[in-house]
């Protein structure tokens, strides 16, 4: 059943659908009746609560950004392993095994081969890859029934904090407008001023159809109306910045893939599970942290020490 259905049957309450697809939009930017009861359980168990994956405090969800941004950490580790090893602008379209070999090609034409191809793309983007032979049965339907939320962000940037001289937090939940919450995003230490704005879920798809400047119009309208009520001028932002990952050909969506009803009691255990000599990896194959940073991390971990076991064995 979806997380919807769920939450009114536990309940016996229709009110609960509503606060259902607060909690779903917010984590996973999808509506409550998208995705399955049991995954949401899940996703929920593996941050350690609801509490914990919304908390602002040590060990929380929220608890620590990084001050320069998180690419910082793929271009500080790129710079370690050199410039002749990550290679730029080179998608892959198809992954061939030719026996104890894997033979992967790029759009530009380019062939690299190895023993072994660990893939970290979401799982709903495998078939975008051509895999030869095809992928089993089992890992074809987990992607067909993988669906990516819709979580969009507009950062409005300030020469200073004129809504904490205002007595305002920063914090903002509505209920209508494309904004669904905003959180205070300044790193004080370099003098920077930002409010995020967070479009997702259904509301964020019909927002999302609009021109750049009337997305730009309908968020900052709303952004100035309720903050209007802390302070008597809000100033223009120096800058905006805006991130649609539903717009970007290798995420079509965001924070993680989510499963629709069935899939995790059917197909679910092929998450992780191996092709052969191509390893799966990516946040949504993690059991702890799912969706976050840390579980990609971990499955990162994990899915390199599967291929350094292997390849211990075969030599």
């Amino acid at each position: 059943m979806t997380f919807k259905d769920f939450c009114i049957q536990r309940s016996q309450s229709k009110d609960a659908a509503d606060i259902a697809d607060l909690l779903t939009t917010a984590l996973l930017g999808v509506q409550s009746e998208e995705l399955s009861a049991l995954y949401m359980l899940h996703y929920i168990k593996s941050g350690c609560g609801i509490d914990n994956l919304l908390s602002d405090g040590k060990d929380g969800g929220q608890y620590i950004r990084n001050r320069q941004g998180n690419q910082t950490i793929s271009k500080r580790l790129a710079e370690d392993l050199g410039a002749d090893t990550i290679f730029f602008r080179m998608p892959v379209t198809s992954i061939d095994q030719r026996g104890d070999i894997c033979e992967v090609t790029t759009e530009p034409g380019n062939v690299f081969r190895g023993l072994k191809v660990i893939v970290s793309v979401p799982t709903s983007l495998y078939s975008s890859i051509t895999f030869s032979p095809p992928l089993p049965k089992n890992k074809a339907v987990l992607s067909e029934n993988a669906v990516m939320g819709y979580y969009s962000k507009m950062i409005f940037v300030f020469k200073e904090p004129w809504w904490q001289t205002g007595g305002s937090s920063g914090v903002m939940d509505c209920e209508t407008g494309p904004v669904s919450f905003t959180r205070d995003t300044s790193v004080p230490i370099d003098d920077q001023w930002s409010i995020t704005c967070f479009i997702v879920g259904e509301r964020g798809r019909q927002w999302s159809k609009l021109s750049k400047a009337a997305r730009l119009e309908q968020v900052w309208g709303q952004f100035s109306q309720a903050f209007s009520q802390f302070v008597d001028e809000i100033p223009e932002p120096s800058n905006v910045l805006e991130m649609e990952w539903a717009k970007q050909a290798f995420f079509l969506g965001a924070p993680c893939p989510v499963m629709t009803p069935g899939t995790l009691t059917t197909v679910g255990t092929e998450l992780a599970t191996p092709f052969r000599n191509v390893h799966f990896v990516g946040t949504e194959t993690s059991h702890v942290w799912r969706g976050y940073m840390e579980g990609a991390v971990r499955s990162g971990q994990r899915g390199g020490a599967e291929v350094v076991e292997a390849l211990s064995r075969r030599s």
